[in-house]
């Protein structure tokens, strides 16, 4: 008999056996990796906020222009702004 694991990997009886066998031991095998929690870093760099008001049709306008691109609001912002500072 053999099982699928939920990432569609076939795991048989023998290859259960074999891991049972290495945790009784106190053994997990495999690779161990550095887990990072949370987003992923956009930058190197120490990141700073900015913020400024503006009308909220205008930021509405801006989220559906965004969401079209695939963008979220920050993503979108911080492109428009990359490409402002690269063309002076």
């Amino acid at each position: 008999m053999s099982y699928i694991t939920k990432d569609g990997i076939e795991l048989s009886e023998e290859t259960l056996d074999e891991l049972a066998e290495h945790f009784e031991r106190g053994e997990l095998p495999g690779r161990v990796r550095r887990v990072l929690v949370g987003r992923p870093r956009i930058s190197l760099e120490q990141l700073k906020l900015i913020g400024a008001k503006v009308p909220e049709s205008l930021v509405d306008a801006f989220d559906r222009k965004a969401s079209a691109h695939g963008q979220t609001r920050s993503q979108r912002i911080r492109q428009l702004i990359e490409r402002d500072v690269s063309e002076a």
